[in-house]
């Protein structure tokens, strides 16, 4: 029975070759082998679902037979068998697998960004380059510029609060603009917004250049990232400058084929958040006698000072009653934002120009009109000069105006343009806000004569409180402020890859210029203190006495009170030599949804031939309770040929060194066959990125 089965089966075969082979000898069929090409030729273009350029895309044919790597414009070019199966890979999308015979027949492969690893958000800019944020050992964190748009400030540096833990934002000002050198004395400036890291000022960069973020103001739009590093990292890699945390911005540059012109308008109210409520004159008396009573003291204000009081003049000369809040300040402030931009490139050129426009007025309702003003103005430029030659250039200016009263000038000068005082800071927000909390709304009325023919008003002061806050607004005089600021970058990348892989140089100047003019009048009121007394013809009076707090002096005409100018030069020459290549590889249940059961890591250095491995090393992690390298395995591997058996007997020597445990993710014996076989493909991964051939 069996021998009759198996003849009908040869039988079977033997008619069906009968039936095909005239039509394999056909005429027809002949033709059609005949225009089945041995190789096509494949240009395509890895982009994303909205059609951007994926740049550095890996392409590998087969099983890892070729391996080629896009350019920064997403672009292969290649042949290949129109059967053979190629694989287009990068970081953070899901790898795409086709026949060759497709791609001929397509201009682009789309990659979908993975689930974990989704675009850029597994970038972090540093000074200089990028990491991987799961590559990164430091504590940081990336602030994209289109979280920065949310916030309405005129200063960036608003926007981070709540954004970065550890991160402690106060605004020390509440005026209108961002005065870069509020105050200078002699050895120092003080600042209106600060950002501290445990309690200390941080090191600010803005395309790779230190810069006193004070002396720039940037616009959301702007920016491309804001890196903030707290940790000990930033102190290992920039220096001791840099041991309380670095802010890193990064402002936008060109993309590749992506064009786009960008117009946007903004307009809004700053309001604040909340203001002590002031007593009345009439609360504050007898507030003032309750507490005298407690301690056993005589009662200051009688019933009838009491009635006087709640009437609430403010000119009142016996019982003044001030609210000096409410006559002073106002509860909101307008600003106004507009700013066009534009971006775009393609293989040799990426671009991106701004300009933008911003402004708000002041909090306060009485005194000449504050206000700021700032154009903006950034442009970048990336050129590909040669294959392995590229430059750029960066331009960050800045022009701001900014109106406000002088309040708080002393007018104690020592030279006619005040250039020898060391007094003049301006600090009006904050000593507004001192004046009125420290200053009982019933010490003095706003004036001690207010007679229309006099040349200024007299001002009232007490023996105790020497300053009026109306008059230090109204008649301290005004200022204007200019300030100029510009950055200006030029690099040059060179890729020595021609010479030997992994030799690379970066040549990187700027220059950073400040300046800041500010005129205007530093003026002294007439302050007397009102006593009462007895008049010439005998009746009780109120008797003005100049107050020796107040000169009455006053600057002529508008002076420059202060030019400051500061310039700074940088240069920096990086050479990178690191023919080491390395690759990693996570296997999970989820891929990368999953904690990991297993990671590998392989990093080789090759001869100057690619022939030899001169240098092998292999970590692995969760194999045990802390990492493992398998250094029998690396001293197995040194001065080998390289080879697919030398990358078999690679990954077979590194059972010598580790021991995985059982747990409930894997068993003991599988994390062994992992261990092997990733590190065989991490291997031969490796050996290809450091340009050998297996």
């Amino acid at each position: 029975m069996k021998h009759t089965l198996f003849s009908q089966s040869k039988y079977a075969a033997l008619l069906c070759m009968l039936l095909i082979l005239p039509a394999w000898f056909s005429p027809a069929a002949a033709q059609a082998r005949k225009a089945q090409p041995r190789r096509v030729d494949v240009s395509v273009a890895v982009v994303t679902p909205d059609g951007k350029p994926v740049p550095n895309a890996d392409l590998t044919v087969g099983e890892g037979a070729r391996h080629l790597r896009a350019d920064e414009a997403g672009r292969i070019v290649f042949s290949v068998a129109p059967r053979d199966l190629v694989t287009v890979s990068a970081e953070g999308f899901t790898p795409v697998r086709a026949l060759g015979s497709a791609l001929a027949e397509s201009s682009q492969v789309t990659l979908t960004p993975a689930v974990l690893l989704a675009g850029e958000g597994d970038d972090v800019p540093l000074p200089y380059t990028s990491l991987k944020k799961r590559w990164s050992v430091g504590s940081s964190v990336v602030i994209r510029g289109e979280e920065l748009e949310k916030y309405s400030s005129t200063d960036i540096r608003n926007a981070l609060t709540g954004l970065a833990g550890g991160v402690e934002v106060a605004e020390k000002f509440g005026g209108p603009g961002v005065n870069p050198l509020e105050h200078i004395g002699q050895y120092g400036a003080s600042t209106r917004i600060s950002v501290t890291a445990r309690g200390r000022q941080m090191m600010y960069m803005v395309d790779d250049i230190p810069v006193q973020i004070d002396e720039t103001p940037l616009d959301p739009q702007q920016i491309e990232s804001i890196t903030i590093v707290r940790d000990v990292l930033e102190k290992s890699l920039y220096g001791p400058s840099a041991a309380n945390g670095i802010v890193y911005i990064r402002t936008k540059r060109g993309r590749y084929n992506d064009r786009y012109l960008t117009v946007d308008v903004e307009g809004g109210v700053n309001t604040v958040d909340r203001m002590p409520e002031y007593v009345s004159g009439a609360d504050y008396a007898r507030l003032n006698n309750i507490a005298r009573n407690n301690s056993g003291l005589e009662m200051l204000y009688s019933r009838d000072d009491v009635a006087a009081y709640a009437k609430n003049d403010p000119y009142d000369m016996w019982h003044p009653s001030v609210d000096f809040r409410d006559m002073m300040l106002k509860n909101t402030m307008y600003y106004t934002k507009a700013n066009v931009s534009s971006g775009g490139g393609n293989d040799l050129v990426r671009y991106f120009a701004f300009l933008g426009y911003a402004g708000e007025d002041d909090i306060y309702k009485i005194g000449p009109a504050a206000n700021y003003n700032r154009v903006n103005i950034n442009a970048n430029l990336d050129i590909k000069l040669h294959r392995y030659i590229r430059a750029r250039f960066g331009l960050v200016s800045t022009m701001g105006i900014r109106k406000s009263s002088n309040y708080g000038y002393s007018s104690n000068y020592s030279s006619e343009d005040a250039s020898s005082n060391t007094t003049l800071g301006v600090t009006e927000f904050p000593d507004i806000i001192s004046d009125i909390n420290t200053t009982p709304g019933i010490s003095f009325p706003i004036y001690a004569n207010n007679d229309p023919d006099l040349e200024s008003p007299w001002y009232a002061v007490s023996s105790l409180y020497k300053q009026n806050p109306v008059a230090n607004i109204l008649e301290n005089g005004a200022y204007t402020e200019t300030i100029r600021k510009g950055l200006i970058n030029v690099g040059v990348d060179i890729d020595f890859s021609f010479l030997t892989p992994g030799l690379t140089s970066m040549t990187y100047g700027a220059y950073d210029a400040t300046n800041l003019v500010r005129l205007g009048t530093a003026e002294d009121y007439a302050a007397y203190i009102l006593n009462k007394g007895i008049d010439e013809n005998g009746y009780d009076a109120m008797i003005p006495e100049q107050s020796s707090s107040h000169s009455v002096k006053a600057m002529a005409n508008k002076t420059r009170l202060l030019d400051y100018f500061s310039n700074r030069f940088y240069f920096v020459q990086k050479f990178a030599y690191d023919r080491t290549f390395g690759h990693y590889i996570k296997y999970a249940m989820r891929n990368a949804m999953d904690i990991a059961t297993l990671g590998t890591s392989v990093n080789v250095r090759l001869s100057a031939d690619k022939k030899t491995v001169e240098r092998a090393r292999v970590a692995f992690g969760v194999a045990g309770p802390v990492p493992l390298r398998a250094a029998t395995a690396e001293a197995m591997a040194k001065g080998q040929i390289v080879s697919l058996e030398l990358a078999e007997r690679f990954a077979q020597a590194v059972t010598a060194d580790i021991n995985p445990r059982d747990s409930w993710r894997a068993a003991k014996d599988f994390r062994l066959h992992i261990a092997v076989e990733s590190a065989k493909r991490a291997f031969i991964e490796s050996v290809k990125l450091a340009g050998g051939e297996l």
